[in-house]
């Protein structure tokens, strides 16, 4: 069975597609853990050493961590706006293999080349690795087409990296 899903994304999927890239790739939650310990370490010394110079800091590298996310989100807007062909995709769901076209030619990926899978009510993210992936919009994929991608991702992927929605 195949399934041709042809999809533009809107601005709105796009920066979805942005912010699940985001947490994927600096919110995880080894990189959570160690920031959180060392931002509850720079707001605690102070109170014994009263030096308050590294409140500072913490304050600083919380700042400069809300201003990554600011600025990548920026970004994301200003390329979507400026390569609005690329937004324009077909999608090839095939036994095998995933085939994805656009004005920049065609990807194909076998199954088992797909990483992690998170599932949510709108999309599907597929993550090739940590920095790349592919963005499903559900609203364009007949049911049937849901449920060949969910067999096929469930068949491939390992299930700790599988995060579906329960129906």
């Amino acid at each position: 069975m195949n399934y041709e899903v042809n999809q533009t994304l809107t601005r709105e999927d796009y920066m979805a597609y942005v912010t699940n890239q985001l947490y994927n790739y600096f919110f995880r939650p080894f990189n959570l853990i160690i920031f959180g310990v060392i931002i509850i370490y720079l707001l605690i010394v102070p109170i014994f050493t009263e030096n308050y110079g590294f409140m500072l800091i913490a304050v600083g590298a919380i700042a400069l961590n809300a201003l990554l996310i600011f600025y990548t989100r920026s970004r994301a807007k200003k390329f979507y706006d400026k390569n609005q062909d690329l937004i324009k995709m077909e999608l090839l769901i095939e036994e095998n293999e995933l085939v994805y076209k656009n004005t920049d030619g065609n990807l194909t990926k076998k199954w088992f080349e797909f990483e992690s899978v998170k599932e949510t009510e709108e999309y599907f993210f597929l993550n090739v690795n940590r920095q790349s992936g592919l963005i499903i919009v559900k609203r364009e994929l007949s049911p049937e087409g849901s449920a060949f991608l969910v067999e096929k991702l469930k068949a491939s992927i390992k299930p700790k990296k599988l995060k579906l929605l329960n129906k």
